[in-house]
């Protein structure tokens, strides 16, 4: 979630917007004969929806922000334990490098070397996603935290596809409303 997106965003369907409305405009005063009331309905429509989605869009942002901000502590032990993970799998590499120099270059002992570190890569996955299994769904407050925060992400992912293809079907009417116009042009230059 990222609030320079959602200010993208509105500024997309403004300029969208804005356009349309000045396309319509020009079309009025060359008197071209068009569907106008239907389709400032179906852009004010599509507007309404694309501005609703993006105002919500902005609350998911700042619960979301608000959420990660007073659970600071959570996250921090969360990234403990990744970061011990990975410390393991650097300790367990160098341990393995040093077994295989120290015993023997033989391609045989080099395949069970292989597999020892295997398992214990294997134990060491076990490891952190025991650990942060432990830490997301050990207690009651962090399985309502961890939902909480994937139930905002969906709602704003669903948000932002909603106001993102609301935007597009306006372009997409701006785009055919200049036809309109480049057609009536046309028209007139080869009557003229």
């Amino acid at each position: 979630m990222d609030q320079e997106k959602n200010d993208m965003l509105r500024d997309d369907l403004i300029e969208a917007k804005a356009s349309f409305d000045n396309i319509i405009m020009e079309m009025q005063e060359r008197n071209i004969k068009f569907p106008y009331e239907d389709v400032i309905k179906m852009t004010e429509t599509s507007y309404a929806n694309s501005y609703n989605a993006i105002t919500r869009m902005n609350e998911y942002t700042k619960d979301y922000e608000y959420l990660i901000e007073c659970n600071e502590a959570f996250f921090s032990n969360e990234a403990k334990i990744i970061i011990s993970g990975i410390l393991m799998y650097v300790i367990t590499f160098f341990a393995l490098r040093l077994f295989g120099k120290i015993l023997s270059g033989k391609q045989i002992n080099e395949i069970i070397y292989m597999l020892l570190g295997v398992l214990l890569g294997s134990i060491n996955m076990g490891f952190i996603y025991g650990n942060l299994n432990d830490l997301r769904s050990g207690s009651k407050d962090s399985r309502e935290l961890i939902n909480r925060l994937k139930t905002l992400k969906e709602d704003y992912k669903k948000d932002y596809h909603t106001a993102y293809n609301e935007i597009e079907s306006i372009n997409a009417l701006n785009r055919n409303l200049w036809k309109e116009i480049d057609e009536y042009k046309e028209k007139v230059l080869t009557i003229s």
